[in-house]
């Protein structure tokens, strides 16, 4: 449907949420897909790292909707996770002349506990979730993954930095996969 001339053109609606766990305020945006306040239907939810940086929310909803024009994908809710300390949140040791890492635990603890349940509560949730991040929130993404594999049906890590902690991740993943 062709829009008129001076409608807006809109692609999240952001929205703050204080984290208890993260003792923090966190920035997070939500894109519902075309049709969504017509309808009654239920979506898959795609939850994006990074979502602070400029560029890359519009991209991935971009892409997410061009994928579903093709039949490639279903429509989504694509909820953007913004970044208070990037470094903290993403790497889950300790690493080096980084004063603020290792914090991911508690960041996966704010996704898992809280932010998952707030988007399934206030919107029309499919069970089917994924976790998407590229570079250290690949690495994130990697070692959400390892941690509870359970927690999103899918994970795609786009140039994880695994290079990082590289020895950590493969005995959580050499665990991981004799468990299961």
């Amino acid at each position: 449907m062709a829009q008129e001339h001076g409608d807006e053109f809109v692609i999240g609606k952001y929205l703050k949420m204080h984290s208890e766990i993260l003792n923090e305020e966190r920035t997070i945006v939500v894109n519902l897909p075309r049709g969504y306040d017509k309808g009654h239907s239920s979506y898959p939810v795609l939850y994006f790292l990074d979502a602070d940086w400029e560029d890359l929310f519009p991209t991935v909803v971009a892409t997410s909707g061009y994928l579903n024009e093709f039949g490639s994908i279903p429509k989504m809710i694509v909820v953007g996770i913004c970044n208070t300390d990037r470094t903290r949140d993403m790497t889950p040791v300790k690493i080096e002349d980084e004063q603020t890492s290792g914090g991911a635990a508690f960041f996966w603890r704010f996704i898992k506990e809280e932010l998952k349940p707030f988007i399934e509560k206030n919107y029309r949730t499919e069970p089917f979730a994924i976790l998407f991040g590229g570079s250290y929130a690949g690495l994130f993404t990697v070692n959400a993954f390892l941690e509870k594999p359970e927690t999103f049906k899918a994970y795609i890590a786009s140039s994880p930095g695994i290079g990082v902690c590289p020895d950590y991740l493969y005995e959580k993943a050499d665990r991981l996969f004799k468990n299961t």
